[in-house]
């Protein structure tokens, strides 16, 4: 709720809120369900604001594709947020200016670019410091956590997009850059106001837990899953992510 919360309370409110809730069994531990899921009154007390959309689980990437099926017109901005983070108040209003005054990129708060290594890592994450963004930088990848904008028609093809490979899954911002600037041809920027987003109590409480398992931002690195999700959208459309250091 706490995302919610702060969505809800943005000086620019949003048209309307999306809660992508999947149903039937959870991708990544099928033998959970979602329909076990008990939606909290206070989350439906805040209808027609926010709408609670019954989905299919695509994995991370549901908090996109569940607004892509729901809505058709080509200049709705779409913004992506998670669910575990409590947002700034501007975040909205900042991701909407920047998006008229960039109308064909992909916008977001943080994001990294692919370096080469000569050895069989073959890329590593280069993340970008406020200070070389006074003005907003194009990155390779946006990071989902921290919000993302996108306008509905730079995906032409929300079923290529939602073909995820399993190895792709637990990283759905390398597949969304990817797919977009192999498939539709856009950049990826950051802006240039630093509007992260914090932590709620609960979660600074597990992080604190000495029994708190691997995170999964820790596996990803440890076991090459961003470089292996390159590999893969590569394969599967047939064509090369040319990345921005290669101008």
């Amino acid at each position: 709720m706490d995302s919610v919360r702060s969505l809800a309370a943005q000086s620019l409110r949003p048209d309307q809120i999306y809660v992508n809730i999947p149903e039937g069994p959870m991708k990544r531990h099928p033998e959970r369900s979602y329909d076990e899921t008990e939606i909290p009154t206070e989350l439906t007390s805040l209808a027609p604001l926010v709408k609670i959309n019954r989905c299919v689980d695509d994995g991370p990437a549901t908090k996109l594709l569940g607004a892509l099926r729901l809505e058709n017109n080509a200049s709705t901005l779409i913004i992506t947020l998670d669910d575990d983070f409590e947002y700034p108040p501007t975040l909205v209003a900042s991701l909407a200016w920047e998006a008229v005054m960039k109308p064909d990129d992909a916008l977001g708060v943080c994001g990294w670019g692919m370096l080469p290594m000569w050895h069989e890592v073959g890329v590593v994450p280069a993340y970008v410091p406020y200070f070389m963004r006074p003005y907003g930088r194009y990155v390779d990848i946006l990071q989902a956590c921290c919000g993302n904008a996108y306008r509905r028609g730079f995906f032409t093809d929300v079923e290529a997009l939602a073909d995820i490979p399993p190895v792709c899954v637990t990283v759905d911002d390398v597949w969304i850059a990817g797919y977009l600037r192999t498939v539709e041809q856009r950049h990826s920027a950051l802006i240039s106001k630093r509007l992260d987003p914090s932590d709620p109590e609960w979660k600074k409480e597990e992080a604190r837990s000495s029994e708190r398992q691997m995170t999964l931002s820790s596996f990803n690195h440890e076991h090459q899953v961003h470089y292996k999700c390159v590999q893969a959208l590569e394969e599967k459309f047939q064509r090369r992510w040319t990345r921005n250091f290669e101008g």
